[in-house]
C-alpha cells in the first residue's frame, strides 16, 4: 500500500482574510501605540492571534475590562518579541514622561500673582483663555461674547450703566444692569454693526456658557454675574 505524502499547511499569512485582518489590526495598533511596526502576527498561536484581534478592536473602543487590557498587553508583547511585561513598564516610563513635562510646562508659565485689582477694573478669568481655545479647530468664544461680556462687567463693576435707558439694580455680586429689549445695548457700542439686532443671541450664548444669567420681564431684561464670573470674583475687603 503506498504511503501518502502529508499535505503542506500553508503560512497563515497567506490567507486573504486572514491578511485583511491582521492589516486592519496594525490600522488600530497604530492610533493606540508606537508598537504597530515591530509586531509579527506568526509568533502568537492561531488563538492567540484571534484573541489579539478581537482585544486590540475592544482596546480602541475602550471596551476592555483590566483582565482583557493586561491579556492584551501581554499578547502584543509577545508578538514584538519582548518579555511580557514590556508593555506595561513602557506605558508608566510614557506616563511618568508625561507628569514631568507637565511639571516642566507649568513650571514655565508666569508666577501667578494676587488679585488685588481697584474697584471699577474688569479683570477676566483663565477660563475664558479656554473657551476661546476649546477644542482647537472650534472657538466656544468670538469677539462679540468677549467684548459683550466686557462691556456688561465694567458696567457691573463701576457701578453706572452706559446704555440708553438703562440702570444699575442691587449690589456687589447681585448687581445686575438692566437693558430695553427694543433698544438694546446702544448703537455706540457697535459702530460697524457687527451685533445689530443678534447681541440678546450673544447674551443667551454667554448665559448658556454660564458666565451671564439673565431674567426677563415683558420687555425687559436683567443681566446678572453667572457662575462663572462670580466664582472668580474675589473683591479686596
Amino acid at each position: 500500500m503506498p504511503t501518502l505524502t502529508p499535505r503542506s499547511r500553508r503560512p497563515r499569512g497567506t490567507d486573504a482574510v486572514v491578511r485583511s485582518r491582521r492589516q486592519a489590526t496594525l490600522t488600530e495598533l497604530g492610533r493606540l501605540s508606537g508598537w504597530a511596526r515591530d509586531v509579527d502576527f506568526d509568533k502568537l498561536s492561531e488563538r492567540e492571534e484571534r484573541d489579539f484581534v478581537e482585544l486590540t478592536a475592544g482596546r480602541a473602543k475602550g471596551e476592555l475590562d483590566e483582565k482583557q487590557t493586561s491579556r492584551w498587553k501581554r499578547l502584543l508583547a509577545k508578538s514584538t518579541g519582548r518579555k511580557p511585561d514590556a508593555i506595561e513598564k513602557a506605558e508608566q516610563e510614557k506616563e511618568t514622561m508625561a507628569r514631568f513635562a507637565e511639571l516642566a510646562r507649568r513650571a514655565g508659565m508666569p508666577r501667578r500673582q494676587v488679585d488685588l485689582h481697584p474697584q471699577g477694573a474688569v479683570v477676566l478669568p483663565p477660563a475664558v483663555f479656554q473657551q476661546f481655545r476649546h477644542d482647537g479647530n472650534r472657538s466656544a468664544l468670538c469677539f462679540e461674547h468677549a467684548g459683550f461680556l466686557v462691556w456688561l462687567v465694567a458696567q457691573l463693576e463701576n457701578m453706572e450703566a452706559l446704555n440708553p435707558r438703562g440702570r444699575i439694580e442691587g449690589e456687589g455680586d447681585h448687581a445686575c444692569l438692566v437693558v430695553e429689549r427694543t433698544i438694546g445695548p446702544g448703537q455706540r457700542f457697535d459702530a460697524w454693526e457687527r451685533l445689530a439686532g443678534g447681541w440678546l443671541d450673544v447674551a443667551k450664548h454667554l448665559e448658556k456658557n454660564r458666565w451671564l444669567r439673565l431674567e426677563q420681564s415683558g420687555q425687559t431684561l436683567r443681566i446678572y454675574r453667572g457662575p462663572r464670573l462670580l466664582s472668580a470674583t474675589r473683591r479686596a475687603a
